[in-house]
């Protein structure tokens, strides 16, 4: 169920422990909740996605007192979605030259991993470990929550 809050301290939602004060806070769990949002009168507000806080430097006083806009946290994990790559469901230049050279040898190994909006790093890696796949090594040591 979605649920609006008003003038939230966003320093308790973001990584480095920084962030003034926000008209609303509305988290979206599910892509039902984003469509209520949207259907809400808040649609009108402007708006700034938080997801999991870590990439954002919000200061802690505005001008005004309140930041000039709303925060969406979208936190809509689910599992990830793994598809066999085959060169012939995908333009040219959409993979690195050596991929392509792979998939066109029908080297068969390659894989397709897709995930929403809001999905935790750490529980793709752990997903991605468990099934063998390989490839998002460098995000191991991002900052997230």
């Amino acid at each position: 169920m979605l649920k609006l809050e008003h003038n939230v301290l966003l320093k308790n939602k973001t990584t480095i422990r920084l962030g003034g004060l926000a008209p609303y806070y509305c988290k979206i769990k599910s892509a039902q909740d984003l469509l209520a949002f949207m259907e809400q009168e808040y649609k009108l507000l402007p708006c700034k996605i938080l997801g999991g806080g870590s990439n954002v430097i919000i200061a802690d006083e505005s001008l005004y007192k309140e930041l000039p806009f709303g925060i969406l946290d979208i936190d809509i994990a689910g599992e990830a979605e793994c598809t066999p790559l085959q060169a012939k469901n995908l333009p040219n230049d959409s993979l690195p030259p050596l991929v392509q050279k792979k998939l066109s040898e029908n080297h068969s190994s390659f894989v397709h991993v897709s995930v929403g909006a809001g999905h935790k790093i750490p529980s793709l890696l752990q997903q991605c470990r468990k099934n063998g796949w390989s490839g998002l090594e460098g995000l191991v040591g991002i900052p997230c929550r």
